[in-house]
């Protein structure tokens, strides 16, 4: 009898408790339960859910009988993941129908990220945010880049969705200037983190943050979806995972009070390292900047998006701070083109592939730029977060348009 497949889309990574590793496993789609932790031990009967090796195979590799206690023990560790959605069988299948159908006829988007009841409530973040005002303009980049605001209206933010716990700073500076927006319509152009269909993906689902409801600005959201076709997926079925533009909800509750506003939630999959996706990204941005100007030109828009992804962790064959200057040289050059609102050299120096950036607000960016044309930009915080022991980084930076 063979071994199910262990789903590939399925993360894993390793955690020490008691001087043990674990394998934390974890379905960004919640099709599966968890996440769940299991002993690094377990990590070649996973590898053995290839849908190819045999319980005999691994019975005789292991030189035991195939009825003996050992067996059994991995048979129930394989049926217990099966049963609990981790593999490529009829028991995964039926749960992720089940899921999908549930998250289609909903007619809210319970928060995957921000949830009660966890280290990162809503509650959690509003005393980590609110109780403190925002520090000086950063002092960790070059000068040039961090000029003072001047009066000219804001029109647009570039903000982090890395860890409320990482880059505490550069959410603080997107607090102030969002809780000084007069517009009560927010275009949240998000980074598609699990969604590479379409280049778009819309939802009509309002957000839970809070325990409130966030308002979805249907009209335009229709409007948006009748005018892109098959640019946008039919389903929307990519906002049940994704934490981006969850994130800036929480953010804009906590910024506007009890001031009501409304959301109209953009994810952005892919991004603009060809022609072709550069074509599609300019398509993209006239389309949506014809539907905002038509029913609320005063919106605000807002950016979901981080910088340079760099290290062991996500597949370089250096750790992050070998390279750290170079990755800070090239996100300066980015910062450039962002304040001086340079789409093409903003293109160029996100995608260097000597770098490996993987800027994943790269398409979400270059759509709001594009649609918006704003004059000019300011770097309100530049930051980085390193893990040491994965070797890697990512940077981040708030900038205002």
């Amino acid at each position: 009898m063979t071994l199910p497949e262990f789903r590939d889309d399925v993360s894993i990574h390793v955690e020490e408790e008691g001087g043990d590793h674990y394998l934390v496993l974890q379905d960004a789609f919640g099709y599966a339960e968890g996440p769940i932790m299991v002993h690094s031990d377990m990590l070649q009967i996973i590898e053995a859910c290839n849908g190819i090796t045999t319980y005999s195979e691994l019975a005789e590799a292991a030189e035991v009988d195939i009825d003996s206690k050992e067996m059994m023990r991995l048979k129930a560790f394989v049926s217990k993941l099966s049963e609990m959605g981790y593999l490529h069988d009829a028991t995964f299948e039926a749960r992720k129908k089940k899921a999908i159908q549930e998250f289609l006829a909903a007619d809210v988007r319970q928060p995957i990220y921000v949830r009660e009841a966890t280290d990162i409530s809503f509650s959690d973040i509003e005393h980590l945010l609110s109780n403190t005002k925002p520090p000086a303009k950063t002092d960790t980049f070059p000068a040039s880049l961090a000029s003072e605001t001047g009066t000219k209206k804001i029109k647009a933010l570039l903000i982090p969705h890395i860890d409320f716990r990482v880059a505490t700073d550069a959410y603080q500076h997107a607090i102030q200037v969002l809780s000084e927006v007069e517009s009560d319509v927010f275009v949240i152009v998000g980074t598609s983190h699990y969604w590479y269909d379409t280049p778009v993906v819309l939802t009509t689902k309002d957000f839970i943050m809070g325990g409130t409801r966030v308002t979805t600005h249907k009209e335009i959201v229709a409007d948006l979806a009748e005018k892109l076709g098959t640019l946008n997926s039919a389903s929307d079925i990519a906002h049940k995972p994704e934490h981006s533009i969850e994130m800036h909800v929480a953010l804009l509750k906590l910024a506007r009070g009890e001031r009501p506003f409304s959301i109209v939630p953009i994810l952005i999959a892919g991004g603009a390292h060809s022609e072709t996706e550069i074509s599609v990204m300019r398509q993209v941005a006239d389309i949506v900047k014809g539907a905002i100007q038509t029913h609320a030109p005063n919106a605000f828009w807002m950016i979901s998006g981080d910088l340079a992804h760099v290290g062991l962790k996500f597949g370089d064959e250096l750790r992050a701070d070998e390279i750290s200057d170079a990755v800070q040289k090239a996100d300066a050059d980015i910062l450039k083109s962002l304040e001086n609102v340079d789409i093409a050299a903003y293109i160029k120096n996100s995608t260097l592939p000597e770098l490996n950036q993987r800027i994943c607000g790269l398409g979400p960016t270059a759509v709001v730029l594009g649609a918006l044309q704003p004059a000019a930009g300011t770097v309100l915080h530049y930051g980085v977060w390193e893990e040491e022991e994965t070797g890697s980084a990512v940077s981040y930076a708030t900038v205002q348009f």
